[in-house]
């Protein structure tokens, strides 16, 4: 579950980057990215779930927990900030008043689902799916915080990935080879992956 879900800021990065975001090749890997996050998201809270608890039924209590707080957050949350959309056009900015307010409540999002057993980022996410789109709200807010978190935040998460990495571990052959088979697993399912689904959709090789 894990190598199949993308990078999914890397990938719009890339993107944007060689000027494909609004191609048709970009299109589908942006909607495909969409649908795979969400699909593979949900079956990670639920593995997740088992992972860290101490049997099956706990498990099974803290996924039930993750789909009530989806409930609540669609209940509360989403109301909440579709009002707020709709008071008016938000093209010409947002005030820094709103902005806390966002940041605060997907912090808040995270730490709920971090102490409910989940990943906190699945909080974050969860926040993020849940934003409203009109009246450019969403949009302005993308575009307010895109260059924080690609500046800092994103280099910030690979660096933590990397000291957190430790190739000492790595100290038998045996170690070695589980490494080898899931590098050329996850560069198989990209790869292959992404090229099949491509061809039988009708797009071409290249």
């Amino acid at each position: 579950v894990a190598m199949s879900i993308t990078a999914f800021p890397v990938l719009a990065r890339i993107l944007v980057e060689r000027r494909l975001l609004r191609t048709r090749v970009g299109a589908v890997t942006i909607a495909s990215a969409a649908v795979d996050d969400v699909t593979a998201w949900c079956i990670l809270a639920f593995i997740v779930g088992i992972v860290r608890s101490v049997s099956p039924l706990a498990g099974l209590r803290t996924t039930a927990l993750a789909v009530g707080y989806v409930g609540v957050m669609l209940a509360f949350v989403r109301p909440l900030f579709g009002r707020l959309a709709a008071r008016r056009t938000w093209r010409e900015g947002l005030s820094q008043n709103v902005v806390a307010l966002v940041l605060v409540l997907v912090f808040t999002s995270s730490c709920i689902t971090e102490i409910l057993g989940l990943h906190a980022l699945f909080g974050a996410f969860i926040f993020g799916a849940l934003m409203p789109k009109e009246n450019a709200f969403a949009h302005v807010l993308a575009e307010k915080l895109e260059d924080l978190v690609v500046i800092f935040f994103l280099p910030l998460f690979f660096a933590s990935s990397g000291l957190r990495t430790q190739i000492g571990l790595l100290d038998s052959p045996s170690a070695w080879l589980l490494c080898a088979a899931i590098v050329v697993a996850a560069r198989a399912g990209e790869r292959g992956g992404g090229a099949i689904a491509a061809r039988l959709t009708g797009l071409g090789w290249r």
